[in-house]
């Protein structure tokens, strides 16, 4: 059975606990935190537009980041992770989801995790 420390009180100390198997603790997973710590500085970058149709790789921090733009130039598939010695970025994938109206106004903005990926440059 799974464990932890627990801190049960004032002038207490720390105990030892099972875990409770709740969602949180069973579906946080890296790319979670990840996600989590990097979501603000990521979305930053990912929100500007870039040449339409292309390939965009950068380095942000220590990860390693490939996103694939659609022919308004804005982020559309996002891999991030560490490249390998052939270039390509193994790590996580994920999609934009991008729901415009008649008069080209965004609807709906949001980044879907769609499991682990590689991206091979072009």
């Amino acid at each position: 059975m799974a464990h932890r420390l627990r801190y049960t009180g004032y002038n207490s100390t720390l105990t030892k606990q099972p875990a409770e198997q709740s969602c949180s603790n069973t579906y946080k997973t890296a790319h979670h935190k990840l996600m989590a710590m990097l979501k603000q500085p990521i979305l930053k970058i990912l929100n500007k537009i870039y040449q339409p149709d292309a390939l965009v790789e950068m380095k942000f921090k220590c990860y390693d980041l490939a996103f694939k733009t659609d022919r308004k130039g804005r982020a559309i598939l996002l891999f991030i992770g560490k490249k390998d010695a052939t270039g390509q970025i193994k790590g996580e994938r994920y999609a934009r989801r991008l729901l415009e109206n008649t008069e080209g106004i965004v609807l709906k903005d949001h980044w879907d995790h769609k499991g682990k990926a590689t991206a091979q440059p072009s």
